[in-house]
């Protein structure tokens, strides 16, 4: 599997094309609809779903459009699923002080549940912390990580569903991936970086 990042430079999130063959997931679709569908079609690619690390409306911000033009379902963990419908729980009203909503996903996944792309597969982690469902996703050597791990740092955790102690045990359960210092990670905000450094430069657990 390879993915393909569309690298968000202003507060939104990065989206990601998780990459089989021609066949692809739309991963955290928080860009312009035109930014994302420039990338699938200059790479020659077919979606086939929308899967998200998490619930926040800057990794939605695009979702339903992109569910639109592709009539692709949309997966998100059970515990996040409430947010996509809320702009109370997705922080766009905190943000901003007005409503953002889409509709609820498709389908909903726990943690060891497998995404199927092309001919390949994500395996979900539930990582908890920055939301109740935040997940991250691993194929090969590459690991999805959304707003819990980034390269130097972590999400927040003073958003709905957000608590420290519990991403801080979700980091710790990182550390028993093995061959953390060759598994890339892919995060929903900033630049890849290897598993194991981004897990040493979170200085505090």
């Amino acid at each position: 599997m390879e993915i393909i990042p569309i690298i968000s430079r202003d507060y939104r999130s990065n989206t990601l094309l998780a990459v089989s063959g021609k066949n692809c997931a739309i991963i955290d679709p928080g860009l312009e609809k035109n930014v994302i569908k420039d990338a699938i079609d200059k790479n020659g690619l077919y979606p086939s779903s929308i899967v998200l690390t998490h619930g926040h409306f800057d990794h939605i911000f695009s979702l339903d459009l992109m569910r639109d033009e592709y009539n692709i379902p949309v997966y998100v963990h059970a515990e996040d699923n409430e947010m996509l419908t809320s702009s109370e729980k997705n922080a766009f009203s905190f943000f901003f002080g007005s409503r953002f909503e889409q509709k609820a996903a498709d389908y909903t996944f726990v943690d060891g549940d497998k995404i199927k792309i092309g001919d390949e597969f994500l395996t979900v982690i539930h990582t908890p912390g920055h939301s109740k469902g935040s997940s991250c996703f691993m194929c090969d050597n590459i690991l999805v990580t959304g707003d819990t791990l980034f390269a130097a740092g972590i999400g927040r955790t003073d958003l709905h569903g957000g608590d420290p102690q519990t991403i801080f045990k979700s980091l710790a359960d990182m550390r028993n991936i093995e061959n953390a210092s060759d598994i890339m990670i892919y995060p929903g905000h900033g630049g890849p970086a290897k598993l194991q450094r981004a897990l040493d430069n979170v200085l505090y657990y």
